[in-house]
């Protein structure tokens, strides 16, 4: 994907001096950004990635972040996801070399192919991308409705416990889950870092042996504080807790989907939505329980 974008864009780079360039420049500096940018710029621009392969290529984005970086692992959509990656990342490959080339035959390489099928003396592209993607692919495929079982299943069981959980661990009325689930949301978007930097810089003094003036680092103080409440006061939030029940209905309703060029979008978006509500509800809990953790101590006097 990196190398097919920036093949664009280098030709393009190429002949800037004496053509206007015809890019979006939104779309060139997504996919210079980041993996979801080159996803739309290849849909959308190079139309080398269909609708259908775009949304599997970000559910398998957002499987791997959570796997990596945090150690999370979802067994009951893995397969599935991994399987239809497959398919994928093949059909990719072959769209890679459609438009053909060859090479005189090193030997090393024939060999190597014959495992594929491919048994021509010299190098076809397009011929060998074909047999290697048909190979890979060959015994992983699976039929639509087991795949819309597996998928549907993972979101239902992932809900159906996030649910359970709250009500378990945070018995509050609905009004205070509206709060905590607008709080969560507020501070995972919300950038504290640059409304906190005048007080930031004040504060730096103290260990530089600048120390502000009493008064000029208590007005900052409130300022900050004032800032974080006025907007947080405006923040519009995405997530209440009626939302997260009727996720269950929009799940139901998935369960009914006909073909995999919408199920699997409309799989994407609900495990977006879930998998933030998750993080929001089960930070709650944990802050929660920390919370009650510490009053016990502190009234056993530790």
């Amino acid at each position: 994907m990196f190398h097919r974008c920036q093949a664009r864009f280098d030709s393009e780079d190429y002949v800037k001096h004496i053509l206007r360039p015809k890019l979006p420049e939104d779309l060139r500096k997504g996919a210079e950004r980041d993996f979801a940018g080159k996803i739309r710029f290849l849909t959308l621009v190079d139309n080398s990635i269909s609708a259908r392969d775009a949304a599997i290529l970000r559910i398998s984005h957002s499987y791997r972040n959570v796997a990596f970086h945090r150690g999370e692992h979802n067994p009951r959509a893995n397969s599935a996801i991994t399987r239809i990656l497959l398919d994928t990342v093949c059909r990719m490959f072959r769209t890679t070399y459609e438009h053909g080339g060859m090479c005189g035959g090193n030997p090393e390489h024939v060999a190597w192919l014959k495992g594929y099928g491919y048994s021509k003396p010299y190098l076809e592209y397009s011929e060998a991308a074909q047999r290697i993607s048909v190979a890979l692919v060959a015994g992983t495929e699976f039929s639509f409705p087991v795949l819309r079982e597996t998928l549907i299943g993972d979101l239902n069981t992932r809900h159906a416990e996030m649910i359970h959980s709250t009500l378990r661990d945070l018995p509050v009325p609905e009004l205070i889950l509206d709060t905590i689930l607008k709080s969560e949301e507020f501070d995972s978007e919300y950038d504290y870092d640059s409304v906190s930097t005048p007080l930031r810089e004040a504060g730096y003094g103290f260990a530089e042996g600048t120390p502000p003036a009493r008064d000029e680092y208590i007005r900052l103080e409130h300022d900050y504080t004032v800032r974080v409440r006025a907007d947080y006061d405006g923040f519009k939030p995405s997530f209440t807790w009626h939302r997260v029940c009727a996720l269950g209905k929009s799940i139901e309703r998935l369960s009914k989907t006909a073909t995999p060029s919408v199920l699997v979008p409309r799989y994407h978006q609900l495990n977006e939505f879930l998998a933030q509500a998750e993080k929001f509800l089960y930070a709650a809990i944990r802050k929660n329980e920390a919370a009650i953790q510490f009053a016990s101590e502190l009234a056993r006097g530790k």
